[in-house]
């Protein structure tokens, strides 16, 4: 790494505000019998933070818009998914596949509190979501040539949503129907003709760690554009992508992230630039929100040393249990074996290098305290992605995540 890029680094490091994860000092006692119990490499969730950013989330929904459902993105954590804490609060379940779709029908979500998204779903897997009545969002033609021969066989009209795209700051989706072209125009008069299908849906996400709202605004406003000419109505589905407290991703020249509040509220601004004779119900699908910052990742220094004032270390995790590391920097911090963090005033250039025979497993690059075998080194803003992308190449077994505190 250039001195140039460990220099930003250093800047983008001391804007990190730790008290969005979870406070490692304060649980030392409980962390460290888990680590006696469990060892390392582990992944720790902190069930408050999830607690609290649904709660505030949920306010902002009932501030602006009030008949609103959350759906748990479950691709972002399968674990957090697991443990029905969203679905205890009332969140339904968006799921991108029939692996999820199985798995939220597991944790024992009622078809019709179940969201089936993503760009391929298989003839017989339609044909399931459609008896169960959940609420499918149709992503191309030729899934809706499925749906509308499938639901000949059904007793009644099937409800069904499409999901749709517009042009956003030059930036155009690859799902869905487009609303500039009048693509999405040309769908809907379809569905509306036909006997078989009952449109009560318009979706759209605009992707991923997205912190404009005006982003959300001018999206909204489209699908509100659209969604007035839609007889009967009941949903707009606005997706997620809302940011966390992560580090910003590679190539983002600006980062700014709001608060939840600015994001539902541009959100409701848009929805609003129409008159509604009955405002459908507004739903979002947040994943890294929830679940990003709530999440660390400790592992274990086993060998260390120092050669021409550079760092390096191996520890017992790999780069396959955070993939997301070559999507953004990643936030590390490094702990004595009592879990006490360390002075970062004398840091040092460090590499950090995982636990597999491969010269790639780089898992860190950056500026850490001098450290020695035995310490811990803690990455935050985990939660999103890590685990249900993570592979569990040459381990014995998946880093054991800990049950919510």
């Amino acid at each position: 790494m250039s001195p140039f890029a460990f220099s930003l680094f250093r800047r983008l490091r001391t804007s990190v505000s730790y008290g969005f994860f979870p406070q490692v000092t304060e649980q030392r006692e409980r962390m460290l019998g888990i680590l006696k119990k469990i060892g390392t490499p582990l992944f720790y969730c902190d069930r408050a933070i999830l607690l609290y950013r649904y709660e505030l989330l949920n306010k902002a929904l009932l501030t602006h818009w009030h008949d609103s459902i959350v759906a748990y993105s479950f691709k972002t954590n399968y674990t957090v998914a697991k443990s029905n804490i969203f679905k205890h609060l009332g969140a339904w379940a968006e799921v991108i596949s029939m692996k999820e779709f199985q798995m939220a029908r597991a944790l024992r979500y009622k078809g019709s509190t179940i969201i089936y998204n993503g760009p391929v779903k298989k003839e017989r897997d339609l044909e399931k979501a459609m008896r169960l009545k959940s609420l499918i969002h149709i992503d191309n033609t030729d899934e809706l040539k499925t749906m509308m021969r499938l639901s000949k066989k059904m007793s009644g009209p099937v409800r069904i949503g499409i999901r749709l795209n517009t042009q956003i700051k030059g930036w155009q989706s690859r799902f869905g129907f487009s609303i500039d072209s009048g693509e999405a125009k040309n769908i809907i008069d379809d569905i509306l003709t036909s006997n078989a299908l009952q449109l009560v849906s318009l979706h759209m996400h605009i992707g991923t760690d997205i912190d404009d709202p005006s982003m959300y605004h001018k999206a909204a406003s489209a699908v509100a554009s659209i969604g007035i000419l839609v007889p009967g109505l009941q949903y707009i589905d606005m997706g997620g992508g809302f940011p966390a407290h992560g580090l910003p991703p590679y190539g983002k020249r600006f980062w700014d992230p709001q608060e939840i509040d600015c994001y539902i509220q541009a959100i409701t601004r848009g929805l609003s630039s129409v008159i509604w004779k009955r405002k459908p119900i507004l739903i979002v699908e947040p994943g890294r929100y929830l679940v990003d910052d709530a999440e660390i990742y400790i592992v274990r220094i086993m060998h260390s040393l120092i050669s021409k004032n550079i760092q390096h270390i191996v520890c017992d995790g790999t780069i396959t249990m955070i993939p997301l590391k070559h999507y953004r920097p990643q936030i590390v911090r490094r702990y004595d074996a009592l879990l006490m963090s360390a002075d970062e005033s004398h840091a040092l250039r460090t590499y950090v290098y995982g636990a597999s025979c491969s010269e790639s497993d780089i898992m860190h690059q950056g500026l850490l305290p001098r450290c020695k075998n035995g310490d811990y080194l803690i990455f935050f803003a985990v939660g999103a992605y890590n685990q249900s992308m993570g592979s569990e190449f040459m381990l014995e077994k998946h880093s054991t995540f800990l049950s919510l505190t």
